[in-house]
């Protein structure tokens, strides 16, 4: 009943199931890459930026002693005012029609860069 097989049937039988195999995978990561054009994720960033008239080189050069000097000010009415514009950019609603009652800070539970590196890993 049983045959015996030569090396050479499989070795070809073993380059064809590598052929399947990574063939699949192919169109596995072709499935993934139609997703990710689908879902508009990546289409409101840069809507939110086209709209709020921020010069993206400015934000690549940005520091975070920046950003900290800027939140330490005294003069939290432009903290507001910038939060208020970002919701409304958001929304797609108009600054006014905003009605913000309490700004507070939220606990940070784990750091930025984890963060950022867990959206990468989402959003790619």
């Amino acid at each position: 009943m049983l045959t015996e097989i030569s090396f050479f049937e499989s070795l070809i039988v073993t380059i064809f199931s590598m052929g399947v195999v990574f063939l699949s995978l192919i169109a596995i990561a072709a499935i993934i890459n139609r997703i990710k054009l689908i879902s508009n994720k990546g289409e409101k960033r840069v809507e939110i930026i086209t709209e709020a008239n921020v010069d993206v080189e400015e934000l690549k050069n940005l520091k975070t002693k920046t950003v900290e000097k800027a939140v330490d000010v005294e003069n939290y009415e432009e903290l507001v005012a910038v939060i208020a514009a970002a919701i409304a950019c958001t929304l797609g609603v108009d600054v006014p029609d905003i009605n913000i009652q309490t700004i507070r800070r939220i606990p940070q539970y784990y750091s930025p860069w984890r963060a950022m590196g867990k959206q990468e890993q989402l959003f790619g």
